[in-house]
C-alpha cells in the first residue's frame, strides 16, 4: 500500500498546520483522527440536541503526515460547513483526492493565467479534513511522508 492509499484508508484526518516554507511552496500537515468512546447526546448553544454523537480526536497513537507541494498555482482553505459538495466533480481518492473534473479546475482556468503552456499541465488536489477542505492546483504532485506525532 502506498502512502496515499494509507491516508485514504483512514477514517478521518485533521489539519494540523498549513504553511509556505519557501517561495511558492506549500506544506500541509495532517493527523489521523479516530472515534473515541461510545455515542452520547450533545447539546449545542441553541439548545438543539444531537443524539448518538461520537467524539472524534487525534491522539498520540495516531499517525501524522506532511504533504509538500514544490509549487502551486492557487490554493484555498474552506470551512467544511460551507462546502456545497459539487456533484459533478470527478475524482479518485477519499481524503487525498485527485480531480479530473471540478469547479476548482474551472476556476483556475478562468481566473488565473495558468495553462498547459505555462506553467504546464496541472491537477486539482483536494485534502478532505474534518473542519477544513483544502483545494490546490499544482503542476507537481505532492511529496508525502509520515512524520513523528507531535
Amino acid at each position: 500500500m502506498n502512502i496515499i492509499e494509507q491516508i485514504n484508508s483512514l477514517e478521518f484526518i485533521y489539519l494540523v498546520d498549513i504553511s509556505e516554507p519557501g517561495p511558492l511552496a506549500l506544506q500541509i500537515v495532517v493527523a489521523e483522527a479516530k472515534i473515541i468512546g461510545p455515542p452520547r447526546d450533545i447539546e449545542i448553544d441553541d439548545g438543539e440536541v444531537f443524539n448518538d454523537a461520537y467524539e472524534i480526536k487525534s491522539t498520540q497513537d495516531c499517525r501524522m503526515y506532511r504533504l509538500l507541494f514544490d509549487s502551486y498555482i492557487v490554493y484555498t482553505v474552506l470551512n467544511e460547513c460551507f462546502d456545497f459538495a459539487d456533484k459533478s466533480a470527478q475524482y479518485s481518492g477519499k481524503l487525498i483526492r485527485t480531480y479530473s473534473k471540478s469547479w476548482y479546475l474551472d476556476y483556475t482556468e478562468k481566473h488565473t493565467l495558468a495553462c498547459d503552456e505555462h506553467p504546464g499541465p496541472y491537477k486539482h488536489y483536494g485534502i478532505i479534513c474534518l473542519d477544513q477542505i483544502i483545494d490546490i492546483t499544482s503542476c507537481s504532485e505532492p511529496s508525502i511522508e509520515e512524520i513523528e506525532n507531535i
